[in-house]
């Protein structure tokens, strides 16, 4: 007995050795990280197309009267050891691209790009339009005035005091907008996500605003004054618009909520849901000082 529980214990060690080797020939340890910070001034002009795209990491964008501009970036790689971590923060580099726009991406030359992330901070007028993208990290801008195109797989959209077109998606985060301001820029604003929640404070609307998204809720604060023709849709949770009295109306559970309200201009509002609910308050007011939160990636 005592033989065949021996026999066990070693075939079960041996089991887990294997499983553990064959594990670690895939995902080889990143014992080391190298770091480095870097601080790049960019000469923009008021009204200058921005593009910042990073492979792996953060974006925060600030727009300012100032007229410095600058991007700076903080790259971590990560190696089995300090040489093999170094090396790989060799192979990040940040790439100006010639365009008709300014278009400044961090790319890896590395073929396996494990253990590397790299954020961009900018500071650009705030005049300019943004466009962001990234693979891995979240988006962040605020003090812009014409506008952004945000676009990551895994992370959140955070902004702030926005104005002009805004186009924000995410497929692994939230999106989460305070002080926007939605013209009618031609073009209708899209907040889109897979499976985060959608929480906008709007300080003024003239333009029709697309929004979905499939397992969190979605909350609007809209501004009274113009008019709107709502189209609320949650399979699985209820639609409701709300007043400062309380409910305006509130559609079934799984059922669709259309309501018109008069006025001028009329903005169309278009909310689409897949299991948590839908509320949009109408009512709020722009406020006189808006706050400005400090933002860190």
């Amino acid at each position: 007995m005592n033989r065949l529980t021996a026999l066990a214990t070693l075939r079960l060690t041996c089991l887990l050795a294997l499983a553990a080797a064959v594990q670690a020939c895939h995902r080889p340890a990143l014992d080391a990280y190298a770091k480095r910070e870097a601080k790049h001034q960019i000469a923009l002009l008021p009204g200058d197309p921005v593009t910042l795209t990073s492979f792996r990491g953060g974006i925060e964008v600030q727009g300012t009267d100032s007229q410095q501009s600058w991007i700076r970036t903080h790259s971590v790689a990560g190696g089995r050891n300090t040489q093999e971590a170094e090396w790989r923060l060799e192979q990040i580099r940040l790439v100006d691209q010639a365009s008709s726009s300014k278009a400044f991406s961090m790319v890896s030359t590395d073929p396996k790009p494990r253990g590397l992330r790299s954020d961009l901070i900018a500071q650009v007028p705030s005049t300019s339009y943004i466009v962001a993208e990234t693979g891995e990290g979240s988006i962040q801008a605020r003090n812009l005035l014409r506008g952004i195109r945000a676009t990551t797989r895994d992370g959140a959209i955070v902004l702030n005091d926005i104005s002009g077109n805004i186009q924000a998606e995410t497929t692994r985060g939230g999106i989460v907008g305070k002080g926007l301001t939605l013209p009618a820029t031609g073009m209708p604003h899209h907040f889109e996500c897979h499976n985060g929640k959608i929480d906008l404070e709007i300080d003024a609307i003239e333009a029709p605003v697309f929004a979905s998204t499939r397992l969190q809720p979605i909350e609007l604060s809209l501004p009274i004054g113009p008019g709107y023709r709502f189209f609320l849709a949650s399979k699985k949770g209820l639609s409701t618009i709300l007043g400062d009295d309380g409910p305006i109306a509130q559609s079934e559970k799984g059922m669709p909520l259309e309501l018109l309200i008069p006025g001028t201009p009329l903005v169309d509002v278009h909310i689409e849901n897949h299991k948590a609910p839908i509320t949009v308050r109408l009512g709020r007011k722009a406020p006189t000082k808006k706050a400005r939160p400090q933002m860190g990636l």
